[in-house]
């Protein structure tokens, strides 16, 4: 059954903000209570980011990976690694960090630092034991796994990004490959074992969120890191310079969200290139992450219709033009060879018209959120009662908290919102919000942890077009406050009919 045939209830929790011994969060006990609190709390989704390895030069952006289908190994529980007798007790060794606030942060170079050492202590401990294992995983995943582990060993190496590295290894010349292969073999057998971690925790959590009855909604980025294992192995998909650096980079122009628009430096698409291949590269990227996800939510949608491309060099992304993609016939051929995945689109910003359309031309479900729509001037198309077929979200990853957003209104919209929720004088307004949400008529309401324990600045995941350690680093420190929630949140789902 699709999204758009039921009435469903799901929660945004990404990996990293779930609570933990080992820093960030990870796929051990903290990651099965979670899906216990979910079908307590009459959830059916649980919505995260992108799985993909960050990076401490990329700010430790879930959306700047340098593969499209390798898993974090940040996500792997060391904990759980004691458990499965691939670590003994006492190697595994974490600095604790103690908080009384709800929410703390994740500190990425000191979890990185530990947690590699304590995969480092695995491998020399497990190796042996799991060689054949690994060997097996390795050969079923031939298709991408050698090649992210080489890229991943030289990049360790030079310490450079790929365009800068000796150019027969950036221009991949097979004998000079096959020479690092050899003199990089320990590095690279650590990386497989790294992602074999990686995997096969990911398909027991999967198999028993799956027992409870919650799908995973997944994040698939539309565009690629510049200095990426896709880009170093396909540059021809990619619009660079002959020194394999971008030629053109992606963006969005300026909006609501940044006055200079957003610059992401991922190199655009050449779409042309794309199209004479029937789109190989993305089938085998989506076919990936619909091993790993129920449902799949493909980031800037918009940007399969037409993109934002900036000269690189450029400061800001304010001297862009829009160029066309290749938009439905993209869509009718990814549905042909992918026609089990389910798709959500992610089509925010300033659409026009024509984007509206190709969202509904694909048949697709696109988002609505209601932290756009508390505007007193304007009948928003974010207002729960323009949801129709759409996503609906209280807030999302890029936006403001629902909390926060409701204690900066001006007194126009503050005036505007009070009256649309209905809210009697002495009533709390958190209680109309949360019914006015769960009976909008939307198919899935998606609430992210921060909106349900009504947690406001403090808890912003992410500010677009900026960077420092205020994005991707919020993470709640306790389960406590959102256990007792569980019951409360069921009335709201059974209520609404959203079981």
């Amino acid at each position: 059954m699709s999204i758009k045939q039921q009435r469903q209830f799901g929660v945004l929790f990404p990996f990293s903000a779930m609570p933990s011994k080992e820093g960030i969060g990870t796929m051990g006990e903290e990651a099965y209570h979670l899906v216990d609190f979910l079908a307590e709390s009459g959830a059916k989704v649980w919505q995260m980011l992108p799985l993909g390895p960050t990076s401490l030069n990329a700010g430790s952006s879930p959306y700047m990976a340098p593969s499209t289908v390798a898993g974090n190994p940040l996500l792997i529980s060391i904990q759980k690694l004691v458990k499965d007798n691939l670590l003994p007790q006492e190697m595994c060794y974490f600095k604790s960090t103690t908080s009384q606030e709800m929410c703390s942060k994740v500190d990425y170079e000191q979890v990185t630092m530990q947690h590699m050492e304590m995969l480092k202590r695995s491998y020399d401990y497990a190796l042996d034991n799991t060689k054949q294992c690994v060997n097996e995983f390795v050969n079923e995943n031939r298709d991408w796994l050698p090649d992210y582990a080489l890229f991943t060993a030289l990049h360790d190496f030079f310490k450079k990004p790929f365009w800068e590295w000796e150019e027969d290894v950036r221009d991949r010349n097979e004998e000079t490959l096959k020479s690092y292969r050899n003199r990089l073999s320990e590095q690279i057998l650590f990386v497989e074992y790294c992602q074999y971690l990686f995997f096969t925790q990911w398909k027991d959590l999967k198999k028993y969120a799956e027992a409870r009855g919650i799908k995973i909604m997944g994040d698939v980025p539309i565009y690629v890191s510049a200095d990426s294992v896709e880009v170093w192995c396909n540059p021809e998909l990619f619009k660079l310079k002959g020194d394999k650096t971008p030629n053109k980079i992606a963006g969005v122009p300026p909006d609501y969200y940044s006055k200079d628009g957003q610059l992401w430096g991922s190199p655009v698409y050449d779409w042309d290139m794309h199209e004479k291949t029937n789109y190989k590269w993305w089938i085998w990227r989506l076919k990936h992450a619909s091993e790993l996800f129920d449902i799949i939510r493909i980031d800037h949608f918009r940007g399969l219709l037409q993109y934002w491309e900036v000269p690189a060099g450029e400061k800001t992304a304010r001297n862009g033009q829009w160029c066309d993609a290749p938009g439905l016939s993209f869509i009718w051929h990814i549905k042909e060879m992918l026609p089990n995945v389910e798709f959500v689109a992610e089509d925010l910003g300033i659409i026009g018209n024509d984007v509206r359309q190709f969202v509904e031309d694909s048949d697709i479900p696109g988002m609505r959120v209601l932290v756009f729509g508390i505007e007193h001037w304007q009948d928003n198309e974010h207002l729960p009662h323009h949801s129709g077929d759409s996503i609906y979200y209280s807030s999302t990853h890029d936006s403001e908290t629902l909390m926060e957003k409701l204690r900066s209104l001006s007194p126009e919209d503050n005036k505007f919102i009070k009256a649309y929720l209905k809210v009697r004088p002495g009533e709390e307004q958190n209680f109309s919000v949360f019914h006015l949400l769960f009976c909008s008529p939307s198919p899935l309401l998606i609430i992210p942890f921060w909106d349900l324990l009504l947690l406001g600045k403090e808890a912003r995941f992410n500010t677009p077009g900026t960077v420092g350690d205020h994005n991707w680093t919020v993470r709640l420190n306790s389960y406590k406050t959102l256990d007792e929630l569980a019951q409360t949140i069921r009335k709201y789902v059974e209520v609404s009919k959203r079981c």
